[in-house]
């Protein structure tokens, strides 16, 4: 367990290689890797060596490497490729920010604000590059979850959906292919939705899904049955998260539903990878991830009741709320 930052950065670098790609059907010595991906080939057989340990490559008899079934999570042309997400737990930015966990854990800023003097999101408007990284990262992670997600809770009984922070749009489509009587809203900052809206034109979604950019902080589009928060508030403090909260309760009718896809923290020492992603919003964003009571009182102040938690799409659950009686 101390070492595990090892295992992560080796990794990241096979991701960043793209060996998995280089490796593809065919085996190959570390020779003929060397030169296909432009590495030093003693220390990339080392690379290779040491990840086909833990059965992210297969060593054969022969000296050459093949991808195991664990490794072909990283070929950029699998569907659900972690790479994007291995590169990002070892970019330069990233890596460096939890190397200050020390500072965020005595002083409460995060590692990100101790090595740039911005906040997390902040930073991404200013480097191009890491945002890129991120997106992506962000995006890999989205297509292996929303399957399971959109399986997980009975979207069919909405005829419209605001995705409230929906990125590129990834969500929401996995979304309205499941039910096409469903009109769908992607609301995200305005140079967000400009990708959104390529993405859905290609899904062929546009005629049931409109894009609108603005901020959450400020407002949200009004009027819908359902307002869908996936993994948003977790990136907040709780006075920023009962500031969107408010907002979406502001725009929406009595008969409304709000939707939070987010890990829900067990309580006590039950082991659970939301403890530790917890711990990546303390270095990150300054947010974090809650409990069941948590989000129950947070929800309450933002003038909702929670009504159910619906936690078929592991490490995700949907937590359904409703508004309660009065102003919001």
């Amino acid at each position: 367990m101390i070492s595990g930052y090892y295992l992560t950065q080796a990794i990241s670098v096979a991701a960043n290689l793209r060996l998995a790609d280089a490796i593809g059907a065919v085996p190959k010595n570390a020779h003929e890797l060397a030169l296909a991906v432009h590495a030093d080939e003693s220390s990339l057989y080392r690379l290779l060596r040491a990840l086909s340990s833990v059965g992210i490559f297969k060593l054969r008899r022969d000296g050459r490497f093949a991808l195991a079934p664990l490794g072909q999570a990283l070929r950029s042309d699998d569907s659900l490729s972690l790479a994007p997400w291995a590169i990002y737990n070892g970019y330069d930015f990233h890596w460096r920010a939890w190397g200050r966990l020390l500072d965020a854990v005595r002083d409460g800023t995060t590692g990100i604000e101790q090595i740039s003097q911005k906040p997390f999101f902040t930073l991404l408007d200013f480097d191009p590059s890491a945002a890129k990284v991120f997106d992506s990262a962000m995006g890999s992670l989205a297509r292996a979850l929303n399957g399971v997600l959109v399986r997980s809770y009975d979207f069919s009984r909405l005829r419209s959906l605001v995705d409230v922070g929906g990125g590129t749009g990834n969500l929401l489509a996995a979304i309205l292919r499941r039910n096409p009587r469903l009109r769908g809203t992607l609301y995200d900052l305005p140079h967000v939705v400009e990708a959104a809206a390529f993405n859905l034109r290609k899904q062929k979604l546009t005629r049931r899904c409109q894009v609108i950019g603005g901020d959450f902080f400020s407002a949200v589009p009004p009027g819908a049955d359902a307002y869908i928060l996936k993994q948003v508030l977790h990136d907040w403090s709780d006075a920023q998260a009962l500031a969107i909260l408010k907002m979406i309760r502001a725009a929406m009718g009595e008969r409304g539903v709000l939707l939070v896809a987010e890990m829900v923290i067990p309580a006590g020492a039950r082991p659970s990878m939301g403890k530790l992603v917890d711990l990546e919003m303390l270095v990150c964003t300054g947010g974090r991830e809650r409990t069941v009571a948590e989000f129950r009182e947070l929800l309450a102040r933002g003038g909702f009741r929670l009504k159910k938690i619906f936690s078929g799409a592991a490490p995700l659950s949907i937590i359904e709320a409703v508004p309660r009686p009065g102003p919001a």
